[in-house]
């Protein structure tokens, strides 16, 4: 699967071509941050296989068969039995639905390092060899430049963005204002910060 996009080898000065990189437009329903792993523990996989990964126990057979067919209230239920509070197995689960029930219309957002990456999901979930959570092929790679070929770094960044690397949980919903911030910069349009 690929990594990078073309634009990593225009950085690289290996744009055979010479063509100036131009993607189409964006427009997603929603924008979703997520963290590859804890402490970024599959930042290196996911880039590499061009992948994304999610846990909480979805690998096991009970809770994967759940998530293939919607059982939602079920794998909540499953959480609380595990000895999770109420509001956690909510979390878990709703942020399994979304991961498993994306056709590919939301926008994937990370960061590793100093960049953004952003993809969006392909094909069904599967669970991992590793049985820590299931995965998902990406479509065309990780992209980590708009689309005009410059690149997504956090010095290039609002703070509104970049402060998502805070966040403690695994996945989350960007807010309205800069899902539409990072639209334009994945977009190539100037903004202010």
């Amino acid at each position: 699967m690929v990594y990078f996009n073309r634009s990593a080898n225009v950085e690289r000065g290996k744009n055979i071509d010479k063509s100036p990189l131009v993607r189409k437009k964006i427009s997603p329903t929603r924008v979703r941050y997520i963290k590859l792993g804890e402490g970024g523990s599959w930042e290196k996989e996911c880039l590499k296989k061009g992948i994304i990964r999610i846990g909480f126990g979805s690998a096991q057979s009970e809770r994967f068969e759940l998530c293939q067919s919607g059982g939602w209230n079920d794998l909540s239920e499953s959480y609380i039995a595990e000895g999770k509070v109420k509001g956690t197995a909510t979390r878990f689960t709703n942020e399994l639905r979304l991961f498993f029930e994306d056709v590919g219309s939301m926008l994937w957002i990370t960061f590793v390092g100093e960049r953004l990456f952003w993809a969006w999901l392909a094909a069904k979930p599967v669970p991992h060899a590793d049985a820590n959570g299931v995965w998902r092929p990406i479509r065309d790679g990780w992209q980590w430049t708009d689309r005009h070929g410059e690149q997504l770094t956090k010095d290039r960044l609002s703070g509104a963005l970049t402060k998502l690397t805070a966040y403690q949980g695994t996945s989350c919903n960007v807010d309205v204002s800069v899902s539409n911030y990072v639209i334009r910069r994945v977009n190539g349009e100037k903004t202010r910060r």
